[in-house]
């Protein structure tokens, strides 16, 4: 690495260095995938998880995405217990907002190995579309990921695909 870039690395708050690595990747990699389904979004979310988190916790991960579709960041929003988690529309959109995300999908795990979406689950998503219409970041897809590669989907409407 140059010198002035480490000089200016130091100077940076350590979150905001995250963001830039995570970037810098990207950039290396060439452009994030393009999400143009279900089933890219529910693999991205996947090996997003199954790289970096434990799945035998539920962990909650929004996928930020550009105008064009692409997935520019896979944000950490919480870590819950083997039957639940937590979440808050507060914490959901803090990231999309401050990274000016066009539209976002959100993810979560069964450790049970089970992608059926519990009452909770329909719940909270309908309070993600709310939010997300208010703030204009659409809410794309609620994905439950399951054992085996298996998922579901969550409608704003609570229809399970």
């Amino acid at each position: 690495m140059h010198t002035a870039t480490l000089a200016l690395a130091q100077e940076l708050h350590p979150r905001r260095i995250r963001v830039l690595t995570s970037r810098i990747q990207l950039h290396l990699i060439g452009e994030g995938p393009k999400v143009e389904d279900k089933e890219t979004a529910h693999l991205v979310a996947r090996a997003y998880m199954e790289g970096h988190l434990s799945m035998c916790v539920e962990n909650f991960v929004v996928l930020l995405l550009d105008a064009r579709g692409r997935c520019f960041r896979v944000e950490h929003v919480a870590r819950g217990t083997m039957t639940a988690c937590i979440i808050h529309p507060r914490e959901v959109f803090l990231m999309a907002v401050r990274e000016m995300a066009v539209s976002i999908i959100v993810c979560h795990n069964h450790p049970s190995g089970d992608p059926s979406p519990s009452s909770e689950d329909e719940s909270l998503t309908r309070r993600l579309h709310a939010a997300g219409e208010t703030l204009g970041i659409p809410v794309l897809d609620h994905i439950v990921l399951g054992a085996n590669n298996t998922y579901r989907c969550i409608g704003v409407d609570g229809t399970v695909e």
